[in-house]
């Protein structure tokens, strides 16, 4: 068994969103142009870039990696009690902890942002290219009441 080398742990803020459905938009030069899907996939992918950039100062890593991310999604409004028809911070009981919605996004779309997110072949700056993840752990889970939208990122050099 193999001894981590470097362990790093990042907290990534904001609204963790899929990458890899695509949508058509037109034609250039008798091709078909496609985009994201998801309106929030650069601004989260500009968070995890940042918040690393904030929170790693190390050299780029290589070699055999792994990855552990938990995404924390914010829950729908009916997760959540009112108080004379307004909307407070405390979640009902018996509400899930994981989420399975669709709108959220596919857990391996999510991881995916995230490891481009990381890799310097695409603006980051902890790993060389994500084709050196050899590993990776990730659930994702609604926000409880004192906690915001994100993800935690670990990452371990073998």
């Amino acid at each position: 068994m193999q001894t981590a080398e470097k362990v790093i742990e990042i907290r990534a803020y904001g609204r963790p969103a899929p990458q890899g459905s695509k949508t058509p938009k037109g034609m250039r030069g008798g091709f078909t142009v496609m985009v994201e899907s998801s309106k929030y996939l650069k601004p989260w992918r500009q968070a995890v870039q940042c918040d690393c950039r904030e929170q790693y100062h190390g050299e780029v890593l290589t070699g055999p990696i792994e990855v552990s991310i938990i995404f924390y999604l914010s829950r729908p409004q009916a997760h959540y009690k009112t108080k004379d028809g307004i909307l407070t911070n405390e979640i009902k009981p018996n509400r899930p902890t994981h989420s399975i919605s669709s709108s959220d996004g596919d857990l391996d779309k999510l991881c995916r942002s995230v490891l481009d997110s990381l890799s310097a072949k695409c603006g980051g700056c902890v790993i060389q290219d994500d084709s050196l993840v050899v590993s990776i752990t990730a659930e994702k889970r609604y926000v409880s009441d004192t906690e915001g939208p994100g993800a935690d990122i670990r990452v371990v050099k073998r």
